[in-house]
């Protein structure tokens, strides 16, 4: 992306929607994603997020030095490859304000990817609202990741977010982690965009699935 890489080796300031402010510096911009750096960490940012980014040195009108010592290694590949080089590393990633999560990725597919949380088990995590993803350096790596991230002996996950969400059909979910109590339930149909939930206060909902972060699976559905 040429407005980014006009900033690439600048120490940059950045605020993204849900998730405050970031600086450091940007050493590789690519069609849908940065990679920001700060001391030993690599934070990789879903630009469409971005609110507004300035320069703390320089930037594009070039009035002083910048880092150039990682354009040899510009790679400017999209965040669905960023998200599958981090398949079994220990990780972080942003979906809200107030939505942290510690795990490591086990697979990932058109656009949502399986993340094995530390605290909530196995989410379903959508691409669109993913603010960044931080893999762990070797001293901050305080848990480990499952055994097996290749799910050879389980049955192939459906390629897309919306056909995954209709094959959790009688399934009960819990959606966004939880966050209030309409995201608890019984997921009746899946009708895309839209969810027909009934939900742990005995209400029945319609959901705009476009909205969902993330989807922890409780009960698989039966066999047809």
């Amino acid at each position: 992306m040429t407005l980014f890489n006009e900033y690439i080796g600048y120490e940059i300031s950045l605020e993204l929607f849900g998730s405050g402010t970031h600086t450091g510096i940007l050493i590789d911009a690519g069609p849908d994603a940065i990679v920001l750096k700060k001391d030993n960490e690599y934070m990789y940012i879903a630009t469409k997020h971005i609110h507004f980014i300035e320069s703390l040195s320089g930037g594009a009108s070039g009035d002083l030095n910048a880092d150039r010592s990682h354009e040899s290694h510009l790679t400017g590949i999209p965040l669905s490859r960023i998200v599958s080089n981090a398949i079994g590393v220990p990780s972080q990633i942003k979906l809200d304000r107030h939505q942290y999560l510690y795990g490591t990725v086990t697979s990932v597919y058109d656009d949502y990817f399986e993340f094995a949380s530390v605290s909530q088990g196995l989410l379903y995590v959508s691409l669109v609202h993913l603010k960044w993803i931080r893999p762990l350096p070797e001293d901050q790596q305080w848990f480990q990741p499952p055994a097996n991230t290749e799910h050879d002996s389980a049955p192939a996950s459906p390629s897309t977010f919306s056909e995954w969400l209709l094959s959790a059909q009688g399934s009960s979910i819990i959606i966004d982690s939880g966050t209030a109590p309409h995201k608890f339930g019984h997921l009746q149909q899946s009708d895309y965009p839209f969810l027909k939930l009934l939900t742990a206060d005995n209400k029945t909902i319609r959901y705009n699935a476009e909205h969902i972060k993330c989807v922890n699976l409780l009960e698989k559905p039966a066999p047809a």
